[in-house]
């Protein structure tokens, strides 16, 4: 509740109109940067890996981008080598720094909310980390959704006329992008029936998110 309590502010709708425009700035910054270079350009690379990054670091109060992505891509991978565990110590131990430094220079920003809320200061840290890495999906959605639209110009039209369809286009791709979650198991909780196939409690089910 404390948590909730000190982040709810942050996220007002004053506040969100605020972030849409500066997210609309780095898009355009970054489309300006791709469009002077000579092709061909890596979208990916340029523009949906370095973008919601940019937009957490600015939600969080973070100065330093490019060295708080790289240390979250070195310490987020799924392994254990010794490599990525002296990484998540990096990434912890520089977390404990900025956490300190808004400690004594408060700001705006969510991190500086945390600390005013008097959450310590490891717990501050834990929570950092944990919106963090839900960020390294989110590159992987935008390049879908890039490919998508350029694959099927027929419904990139659709939402250029309507903007109204651009939340159900986005959940589409927020869809057809999770492909890792697809090789998931998952088991039934019960026992149910979907298109007139009975699925019994404790069954192995995968997930088909390019269904229709």
């Amino acid at each position: 509740m404390k948590t909730r309590a000190a982040l709810t502010p942050r996220f007002s709708a004053k506040r969100m109109v605020a972030l849409r425009a500066r997210v609309a700035e780095r898009v355009a910054e970054h489309l300006d940067r791709l469009t002077a270079s000579a092709p061909p350009v890596d979208l990916h690379a340029e523009l949906s890996l370095p973008l919601p990054f940019e937009v957490l670091c600015d939600l969080l109060g973070v100065a330093e981008y490019d060295r708080f992505m790289a240390m979250l891509a070195g310490s987020g991978r799924l392994d254990e080598s010794e490599e990525v565990a002296v990484g998540a110590q990096e990434l912890f131990a520089y977390l404990g720094e900025l956490v300190t430094t808004k400690r004594r220079e408060p700001d705006e920003h969510l991190i500086s909310a945390l600390r005013e809320a008097e959450i310590d200061d490891g717990t501050v840290c834990e929570l950092i980390s944990t919106i963090s890495f839900s960020y390294l999906v989110t590159p992987t959605n935008l390049s879908a959704g890039i490919a998508l639209f350029a694959s099927h110009p027929e419904q990139r039209e659709r939402v250029v006329r309507d903007p109204g369809l651009l939340e159900t286009a986005v959940e589409e791709v927020l869809r057809l992008s999770k492909v890792d979650e697809s090789f998931q198991p998952r088991y039934a909780g019960e026992d149910i029936e979907i298109g007139g196939i009975v699925i019994k409690a404790g069954d192995l089910v995968l997930c088909g998110h390019y269904s229709p």
